[in-house]
């Protein structure tokens, strides 16, 4: 099976993140959309951090870490 490239590729990437820049800053300068960009950026920060204090350690392939080692001592 062949895949087809992206249409564009790497310029609609660029072209989604010059887009996504310009509707953060037109929100940054709108006092009432500021309050709620603010807002959107203080969850995703407490989010980040929860994830990052409350996370349980997992191994390379998802799991629960047992806290035993699949290597060997020297």
């Amino acid at each position: 099976m062949t895949r087809a490239p992206m249409w564009g590729f790497p310029y609609t990437s660029y072209l989604a993140l010059v887009m996504l820049a310009v509707i953060v800053a037109l929100s940054a300068t709108n006092a009432p959309t500021r309050t709620q960009l603010l807002a959107t950026f203080a969850t995703a920060v407490v989010i980040a951090v929860f994830c990052r204090v409350f996370a349980k350690p997992t191994n390379n392939d998802g799991r629960k870490d047992s806290g035993t080692s699949l290597t060997m001592p020297a």
